[in-house]
């Protein structure tokens, strides 16, 4: 969980800068805020968050189109400029999540987020994210402060005299007040239902940070070597699994190729239709081929006579196998020494039509 860091106003400030010795508020806890100066809060702090005073640095809800993150920054700026007096040049904006056509953001001036940029960088907390007081409370409430009142809503944050919070007290219908010294509410002028508590608001982790152009450059750059690692990563494992894959193409190759030497060596002449079964039989006596493979290997040694490509189909049913043949290579000649080649082979060959022959075992070979 990361610990708080409130900023006083820096009007409020003798030289008007920030310094190590800054005076300021430490969350680490909300029951517990702890006052010391800023270096004290850095160091004491696990994941220290600065945020800037309302006075500082304020918020706005403008109405925008859709835009990509490159152009949303510009026309926030742009709409914004409607609102304030200042030139939007000089302020550095922050914007947070569309709600609807609306969209909320944080702003604040260049050369104050510098200034503060610059003393982290001599406590040795340039990293330190900066976000914006008034982005970080999710109530209606108001921050007494001294002679100051920082008013915070939904749409906005003002801060104004303490002696002019009753101007607002209409448009806020339940609120809660906080600070150190408090009066009662009529003192005050004050709603009687309005909630006096004392200490800090509960201030919680700021929807939106600000982020300058040297600290999105040194982020970018602090993910440019992670990112092209990933990348190299990912094409290495894509070449690998290629690699993995044609060692395995070339193992199983292999094994066919082995599979089949055996296999010739074991059955000569016999056509390959279960290898690991018909080299078991084989090779362990497992009975008597199956009708299938009988006539398998009988058609095969007969159909050794006829030219090639002259089978062009096969098809297995009821122990006979019914050859289609090329008709353009079937001559009477042809046909004669198939028929010699078939009975020799322990078939019985019967002709279905001039391109189709059924084979069978032999009864006599049975």
């Amino acid at each position: 969980m990361a610990d708080l860091i409130v900023l006083p106003a820096l009007s409020s400030l003798t030289d008007g800068v920030y310094t190590a010795d800054t005076i300021v508020w430490r969350i680490s806890s909300p029951a517990k805020p702890l006052r010391c100066t800023l270096a004290q809060a850095l160091t004491g702090s696990r994941r220290p968050v600065v945020l800037l005073h309302p006075q500082d640095a304020r918020i706005a809800q403008i109405k925008l189109p859709r835009l990509p993150a490159e152009k949303l920054a510009r026309a926030a700026a742009l709409a914004l400029e409607e609102q304030i007096l200042t030139d939007p040049q000089e302020l550095v904006l922050a914007t947070a999540e569309r709600d609807n056509t609306f969209i909320k953001l944080s702003f604040t001036d260049r050369q104050v987020l510098a200034q503060l940029k610059s003393t982290l960088t001599q406590l040795g907390y340039l990293q330190t994210p900066v976000g914006a007081a008034a982005a970080a409370l999710k109530e209606n409430a108001v921050w007494l402060e001294g002679e100051q009142a920082c008013v915070f809503r939904a749409e906005d944050c003002v801060v104004l005299p303490k002696q002019a919070l009753a101007l607002l007290t209409g448009q806020l219908s339940e609120c809660t007040v906080y600070g150190s010294e408090l009066e009662n509410n009529a003192a005050l002028g004050l709603p009687e239902d309005w909630i006096i508590k004392p200490g800090l608001p509960p201030f919680t982790f700021p929807s939106m940070l600000f982020i300058d152009s040297k600290t999105r450059q040194a982020a970018r750059r602090l993910w440019r070597a992670p990112a092209i690692l990933a990348v190299l990563c990912a094409i290495s494992w894509v070449g690998g699994l290629g690699l993995w894959w044609q060692v395995l193409k070339l193992q199983s190759h292999q094994m066919q190729a082995a599979i089949a030497q055996e296999f010739a060596k074991v059955l000569p002449g016999t056509p390959i239709l279960d290898p690991v079964l018909q080299l078991q039989r084989a090779t362990q006596g497992g009975g008597q081929l199956s009708p299938f493979e009988r006539v398998m290997t009988a058609a095969d040694k007969a159909a050794a006579s006829l030219p090639a490509q002259t089978v062009l189909a096969a098809d297995y049913s009821g122990e006979k196998l019914t050859l289609k043949l090329a008709k353009e290579k079937l001559s009477p000649a042809v046909k004669t020494e198939f028929e010699t080649a078939a009975r020799n082979a322990h078939l019985r060959i019967s002709w279905l039509s001039a391109e189709s022959v059924a084979v069978s075992i032999a009864e006599e070979a049975s």
